[in-house]
This record gives C-alpha cells, structure tokens and sequence, in this order.
C-alpha cells in the first residue's frame, strides 16, 4: 500500500457502460484494479483497501467497496408504498456536515411537489438501498452507534407497522 492515496469514499470493481447500437449496459473490467467514484481507472486494488471499506452492491449493479469511517450522518427514507421491507428504501450517507431536517420536513409536507426528495439526492455524498442498507449500519455501528441505533429503531418500527397493517397497495 505503500504510495497509494485511497481517499475515495466508493471504489467499484468494474465499470458500466451503455452500448448505444445495441441498446444495452455492458461492463468493462480492469485486472484487478479498483474504479474510483466508480468512473476513474485506478492502481489500487482490494488488498489495498484499509478494513473500513465494505463490499457490496452499492451502484449501478456493480459489486465496490464503501467506506464506512468517517461518516457523519445517515438519514433514512422508507418506501410505505410495497408489500416487501428495504427493497425500495434509500439510506442517504453524508460524510462531511449534517443533513438540514428541517428542509427534509419541509420538503415532505408538500404534496405537490415532484422533486420532495430532491435534496436528499444532491446533498448525500452517497445513498444506498435494499439489503445493503443492513450491511452499512453494522458496519457504521462500529463508529457511529447512537445514529445506527436511531435508525434500526425506525426500521423495526417501520416493520411493525407495515406487518401489523398488511401489505399496502396504491390501487
């Protein structure tokens, strides 16, 4: 590891790529180097890595590495409209500052509005979903235990309620 600079927060094992003939993703594989942001070639491969960093599924289907010290908020977004738990939530991660809630509730009440979820989006410094979200907050628990707390609170709580009600449906 010596002089190599890992400063990355995401490094992805291959690249993907859409073929615009044939109107489908392929994906483009570098040895055994890593994508850094999963975009930009690197020397840096997965024995690299300090123990921080996670593997999963993280982006566009491809499997990476996530860093998971260093991070300084997550907020949660439940998706209250299916009949099965995480596939559809996102777990937003910032690793610098905090996420304005007040904005986040804001944002929420309107109904109308086609963006509610927009910053969420643009201020996250990554996001995840489905299984992964487990995997990121026994991760995180190590480094930032009263966050993951809160947030598996709000998830089990979230399962009561959806177990109890049944399946929800927007018919």
């Amino acid at each position: 590891m010596a002089g190599k600079k890992i400063n990355a927060s995401y490094y992805a094992e291959e690249l993907r790529k859409y073929d615009k003939k044939k109107k489908t993703f392929y994906k483009v594989k570098n040895g055994d180097f890593l994508y850094s942001k999963g975009r930009y070639r690197t020397k840096i491969t997965a024995k690299d890595l300090p123990d921080d960093y996670i593997r999963g599924m993280f982006s566009k289907y491809v499997y990476g590495y996530l860093r998971t010290s260093g991070v300084t908020d997550l907020y949660y977004l439940p998706n209250h409209h299916s009949n099965h738990i995480l596939k559809d939530d996102f777990l937003f991660i910032k690793y610098d500052g905090k996420f304005d809630r007040d904005r986040i509730k804001k944002d929420a009440k309107n109904k109308f509005s086609a963006y509610k979820d927009e910053y969420l989006f643009t201020e996250a410094d990554f996001y995840v979903w489905g299984d992964e979200i487990m995997l990121i907050l026994d991760a995180v628990k190590k480094t930032v235990s009263t966050m993951s707390a809160r947030l598996e609170l709000k998830l089990e709580r979230n399962w009561n309620t959806f177990s109890k009600s049944g399946p929800r449906t927007n018919i």
